[in-house]
């Protein structure tokens, strides 16, 4: 029997094959950010004569890494679980790749990302075993929460902040290397065997059905590492959390549009668009049991492009559209989205006040673009 995994949350996407021995064959994609076109192709090349009744478990890196790339892998391995029956394994991102590191015994090896404005997502290894929570830190914080004198430090955060850590590893006459590697699917299936053999170790990641599988990017950071809530990491501002929509969120969801929009997407639309639309994204704004708003995003190689941005009656007034996209936007550009885009009515000016408020300019016109009455739309850009 063999473990299939699955690792797109970095800039090359990959899968592998483990047997029960840990014997793993893996393959790489040839260029950075083609995890849509590549991940399957590579997985039948992969998989060549195996068929899925010889596969004992699906692994899949659930993040924190790129959003888009987490999507295209979590949905992926979703697919081939409800089309094979074949359980899931989430495997925790940086877990997986400051765990497989090789590294000297007494060297604490630190997975970190770039979350941008001195942030990170980074965990601390030592032989294998996490000595600090993999979660969202301010870059200083995390320096301060390591103990020992040997260090390397790997992942796309390294390019970010190599400087400021050898700063900081002057301070402390502390030893420090580096590697800009990437995460690989072979450190995904290590870390999947680990799991399957102590499970209780990992609960509510092991054994999972295609509809228990989430991605999860990890807290987000406002001024201390939080839980997350949620789907995804939640990040709590001015009483309210924002998260990432799933496909339980999609009947609040429309009744928000309903009373919204004068031509609603029905909660078909948001279900496919928080489930299975690999390219999009929706951030809802959560106070208590209830939503309050909602928004979306498409990316497109290195665009973003805005589609409705909802909020309850009863909770305008307060910020709440401005958060989200303020989350969204910078979330997105941690990505590498570059350019965003977006459509709104003339006659809505509210929506364009936010909108410049984020630096969008008008740049054309389409005619007649709402049905329900004829009106134009402003083409809005923030490059």
């Amino acid at each position: 029997m063999f473990i299939l995994a699955i690792e797109t949350t970095g800039p090359h996407c990959s899968c592998a094959l483990a047997d029960e021995q840990g014997k793993i064959k893996e393959i790489v994609s040839e260029g950075e950010l083609k995890h849509l076109q590549s991940l399957t192709p590579m997985i039948k090349e992969l998989m060549g004569d195996i068929g899925f009744e010889q596969i004992s478990d699906i692994a899949v890196s659930a993040g924190p890494g790129s959003f888009t790339g987490i999507r295209i892998g979590v949905t992926t391995a979703r697919a081939l679980s409800q089309a094979t029956g074949v359980p899931l394994v989430s495997v925790p991102t940086l877990f997986a790749f400051g765990a497989d590191e090789e590294a000297e015994d007494d060297v604490t090896v630190c997975p970190v990302f770039n979350a941008r404005r001195n942030q990170i997502y980074g965990g601390a290894y030592l032989e294998g075993e996490e000595v600090i929570p993999a979660g969202a830190y301010d870059l200083d914080e995390f320096l301060d929460m390591l103990s020992g004198s040997r260090f390397r430090f790997i992942g796309d955060g390294v390019g970010a902040y190599g400087e400021a850590v050898d700063r900081w590893a002057s301070g402390e006459d502390a030893d420090v290397s580096f590697s800009t590697k990437d995460q690989r699917a072979s450190g995904v299936a290590r870390m999947a065997l680990r799991m399957k053999k102590d499970p209780d170790a990992f609960p509510g990641r092991t054994g999972l059905s295609y509809n228990q599988l989430e991605e999860g990017r990890g807290p987000e950071k406002t001024g201390g590492a939080k839980e997350g809530a949620g789907r995804s990491g939640g990040q709590e501002m001015s009483g309210l959390i924002l998260r990432y929509a799933s496909g339980s969120d999609a009947p609040d969801m429309a009744k928000i549009e309903k009373v919204c929009f004068p031509r609603p997407s029905k909660e078909e639309y948001f279900a496919r668009e928080t489930e299975e639309n690999p390219m999009a994204r929706y951030m809802v704004a959560q106070c208590g049991d209830e939503l309050a708003g909602y928004a979306g995003l498409w990316c497109i190689l290195d665009e973003g492009h805005i589609n409705n941005v909802a909020v309850d009656v009863k909770y305008r007034g307060r910020g709440i559209g401005t958060q989200i996209i303020g989350k969204l936007i910078e979330d997105a550009e941690a990505e590498g989205i570059s350019r965003f885009t977006l459509e709104v009515r003339p006659s809505n000016e509210a929506a364009l006040a936010l909108y410049r408020k984020f630096g969008f300019r008008e740049e054309g016109r389409r005619k007649k673009y709402y049905e329900d009455n004829g009106e134009d739309a402003i083409i809005m850009w923030r490059r």
